[in-house]
């Protein structure tokens, strides 16, 4: 199954007003190193949604790091078209990344300062911008039925950041009852993949360590009143231990307010 598959269901899980916010808390083997807040809203016809995450703690002492992201969209025939604004800080060096969809394909992707040049890069395909989403429109997930199921864990999502693609793949793995933040009920937890497309170098180690990473999870836990399934938790293995993004508050607003 793949997220277009479900992506068809957006205008009806969308089809009254519903917001959101979600405030994550970032650890490294248990060590608190961000904050990540994601809120947005989705309407019969559309929807937005804004990110904003910086780096804290001793992370945040030695390495100064910040991010914003914008997202408009609207469902047309089942696929997204969406306009994504990102701004990244790391230290002295930042990042401008702007992406734009039109039924799924990318018909603008502009970096500043523009991706390296480096031999060994896989070139991104006109096939590789088709049917794909942008990275923050791709965290909402749609129900396959008025309840969350376990099917609704394998599903490939296509993702385009603006200078790479690849796909996240998800896999049932269980479900279970938590008591998290604002949140308390039942959550699909999936088994993630990452599998690069284009745009990364093959030969890198980290590349090839993500690739092979079969430690990474996501719980994903019901918006009220939408058919939108959200992130309440991300645990991924990294070569300095593991990370997890863990939902420290959690709100929904059936009705849009």
């Amino acid at each position: 199954m793949t997220a277009f598959s479900l992506f068809s269901n957006l205008a009806a899980g969308a089809a009254e007003a519903a917001s959101f916010k979600v405030e994550y808390g970032a650890s490294l083997t248990g060590v608190p190193v961000g904050k990540l807040e994601i809120s947005g809203a989705f309407r019969p016809k559309g929807y937005e949604m804004q990110s904003v995450g910086r780096l804290t703690g001793l992370v945040g002492v030695f390495a100064s790091g910040k991010g914003a992201v914008t997202v408009t969209g609207s469902y047309r025939a089942g696929q997204p078209s969406s306009v994504f604004d990102g701004m990244f800080r790391l230290g002295k060096a930042s990042k401008h990344v702007q992406i734009e969809l039109a039924g799924g394909r990318v018909t603008v992707a502009k970096m500043d300062p523009p991706m390296d040049e480096r031999p060994g890069r896989v070139p991104v395909l006109e096939e590789h911008r088709r049917n794909v989403l942008d990275p923050l429109t791709a965290m909402a997930m749609t129900m396959a039925g008025q309840e969350p199921d376990t099917a609704d864990c394998n599903r490939t999502i296509p993702v385009f950041d603006g200078g790479s693609r690849f796909d996240i793949v998800l896999s049932y793995s269980e479900k279970r009852n938590v008591d998290i933040a604002e949140y308390k009920g039942s959550v699909l937890v999936c088994k993630a993949r990452f599998v690069p497309i284009s745009g990364h170098r093959p030969a890198r180690s980290m590349i090839k360590y993500m690739q092979e990473n079969k430690d990474m999870s996501v719980w994903l836990a019901p918006l009220p009143g939408t058919q939108f399934l959200f992130p309440l938790r991300i645990s991924v293995r990294t070569v300095l231990g593991t990370g997890v993004l863990e939902a420290e508050k959690w709100f929904a607003d059936a009705n849009g307010g």
